[in-house]
């Protein structure tokens, strides 16, 4: 049994052990349809029928399917912060390439763990009926992006920092909606593709001192921001 506090979203909050296991089942087979049809077609009728309680026994915590993924979100959301955590309070100096290895692959073990990360993160942006969890999800993913931005770029434009932050984002959705369902050894290999991708994308926008694409006046890829040294020369 989880030592999860019971989700704020609830209608009733659970007192009894069983009746937080009876929430928790509920989340988790939540979780389980939101992955297989995506939160938009996703009901409450199948999530009671995964859960195998009936429909009555749903509503005495859960008053729609939004508030199912509000207490999903603020699970997940409770994990994602315990893994920036971990992975952020490491070495300043670790280079950026293996920061981003280790991050990428621990967003894609998460899939595993958090089947409906996913769905609920591309909700945010789908047709019909956009979830709120999910917009909580991603700017909450925005955020902490932009963070290690300011660390690992100091100085960096706000408006850069905040379309890259998008741009970078985007990749990590893309990798969460691709990796959930494949072979654990291939799901690690996909991981670090996009890691590289990510890698490959930041080392060209952010070159270091003295790189050759500061002063090429027709790089292949621009650079974002000027090195310190030529920042009054900044192409145009």
């Amino acid at each position: 049994m989880s030592s999860r506090q019971p989700p704020q979203a609830l209608r009733n909050p659970p007192r009894q052990q069983r009746a937080r296991r009876r929430v928790e089942e509920l989340l988790d087979a939540a979780a389980e349809v939101f992955d297989e049809v995506g939160y938009d077609k996703a009901t409450t009728s199948m999530v009671a029928e995964r859960a195998g309680v009936s429909p009555g026994t749903f509503y005495r915590w859960f008053p729609d399917k939004a508030t199912l993924a509000d207490a999903l979100a603020e699970r997940y959301l409770e994990d994602l912060g315990a893994m920036y955590q971990s992975l952020l309070d490491s070495d300043p100096d670790e280079p950026a390439a293996d920061l981003v290895s280790r991050v990428v692959r621990a967003l894609a073990a998460m899939v595993t763990t958090h089947p409906a990360l996913g769905a609920l993160l591309a909700s945010a942006i789908a047709p019909g009926n956009p979830s709120p969890a999910g917009h909580l999800l991603r700017d909450n993913m925005h955020a902490q992006l932009e963070a290690v931005l300011d660390l690992r770029v100091p100085g960096i434009h706000p408006d850069d920092r905040t379309r890259v932050a998008r741009i970078l984002l985007d990749v990590v959705l893309t990798l969460l909606s691709t990796v959930g369902h494949l072979a654990p050894a291939e799901q690690m290999r996909t991981a670090q593709e996009y890691a590289d991708l990510i890698i490959t994308y930041l080392d060209a926008k952010f070159p270091p001192e003295g790189d050759p694409a500061w002063s090429d006046p027709g790089p292949r890829i621009r650079p974002i921001s000027p090195a310190p040294q030529v920042s009054s020369d900044r192409p145009t």
